[in-house]
């Protein structure tokens, strides 16, 4: 839901010819509207040198948003680096989410290319080191941490100038807290790196109905349980659904980040307290949308179960009860799939009399015709 993806390239900013001596902020957002982003910058840049004071903060967001779009990611992120932020706020909050964003995009496309040494005196991004980077990155997560209760009051669609919040899906992520807990999880699952002398935590430590991990230091995969579990537990208004989600995000970090979690034990059973655990969701989630995002996921968990038949019948109640959530889309797409007919034939060559030669697969099909031919080698 960031307004755009960031990207990063070189290039140079000057005021565009006819412009007003005066340029204002409704001036430059109508050029980054038409995704005019070099002239919608000089634009920015005026109105943060001589622009009203009420107007720095937006035009310093798009600022550094316009110049990521113009490929400057190490620019942009100098820039809200040397800028004077806000402390507290909504303000202070929404500029450590964007330096938490640009910090993840430089990472992405430039990450690799740091010194691993920290250089003595350097002061730019382009000098620091890839763990500074990240420390950046995550300071800037702990500190919207902090903010949580402040922010779990804010609805999304009030953040219309930083989020695309008409794209946003309302019942998911109703507040910028949940933005946040989504860009964070998503990180800790994705980039961030799990240390290689750190023990992983064990897949069935996200299993239960509760977990007890806390929002601290600790590894990616844990800090997400935590971060999951403390957001499902969070109050705040038109949040029902969205706790309900966050606490299956928690469960479903084994899948999402399999790399840095211990694998099961036994396989098998594992799957079996994967299904059984959604299962009791499905029947005790209040929502709508928890219900039936429960009910899909014990449907694929049961189908990867061996147990094709009762996911279809699982998911027919998601669709029947809860038409037009996420869940029930899901779980349409899944039991067509399950109830798609197949019928493939292969052969392979073995010594007579030929037994095995030939092997037919059907699923969902009533009847098989088979004519064979002689043929001569």
């Amino acid at each position: 839901m960031m307004r755009r993806a960031f990207f990063l390239a070189a290039c140079l900013s000057a005021l565009p010819s006819g412009a007003s001596a005066m340029p204002t902020l409704a001036d430059a957002d109508a050029k980054f509207a038409k995704g005019l982003h070099q002239e919608a910058l000089a634009l920015y840049e005026a109105v943060l040198s001589s622009g009203p004071e009420a107007d720095r903060p937006k035009a310093l967001w798009r600022a550094c948003e316009s110049e990521a779009l113009l490929f400057r990611y190490g620019s942009a992120y100098e820039r809200l680096r040397a800028a004077k932020l806000p402390g507290d706020g909504l303000w202070g909050a929404r500029f450590l989410l964007l330096k938490a964003e640009l910090g993840r995009e430089y990472l992405s496309q430039y990450g690799y290319h740091q010194a691993e040494d920290l250089e003595e005196g350097a002061q730019d991004a382009f000098r620091l080191t890839e763990e500074q980077l990240r420390g950046g990155v995550e300071s800037a997560y702990l500190g919207l941490w902090s903010r949580r209760e402040e922010l779990a009051r804010v609805p999304v669609e009030d953040e219309s100038y930083i989020l695309e919040a008409d794209k946003a899906d309302r019942a998911r992520y109703p507040t910028f807290f949940d933005f946040v807990v989504l860009r964070w999880t998503d990180y800790l699952l994705g980039q961030a790196k799990h240390p290689e002398s750190a023990v992983k935590p064990p897949a069935a430590s996200f299993m239960g109905e509760g977990y007890e991990g806390k929002v601290g230091p600790g590894v990616p995969a844990a800090l997400a349980g935590a971060v999951f579990e403390e957001a499902a537990r969070l109050g705040g208004e038109g949040r029902e659904a969205a706790r309900e989600l966050w606490r299956m995000g928690r469960a479903n970090v084994p899948r999402a980040a399999g790399d840095k979690v211990a694998p099961y034990e036994d396989a098998q059973k594992g799957l079996e307290s994967e299904a059984g655990l959604y299962r009791r969701w499905w029947g005790a989630f209040k929502t709508p949308e928890g219900r039936a995002s429960a009910g899909n996921f014990a449907a694929e968990r049961v189908n990867e179960l061996g147990r094709p038949d009762e996911a279809a019948a699982l998911c027919d109640q998601v669709v029947q009860g809860f038409p037009g959530t996420h869940g029930a889309e899901r779980c349409a797409k899944l039991a067509a799939q399950i109830r798609m007919p197949e019928l493939s034939l292969s052969a392979k060559v073995v010594p007579p009399p030929g037994a095995g030669a030939l092997s037919v697969h059907a699923r969902n099909v009533e009847k098989v015709y088979v004519r064979l031919y002689p043929m001569t080698p």
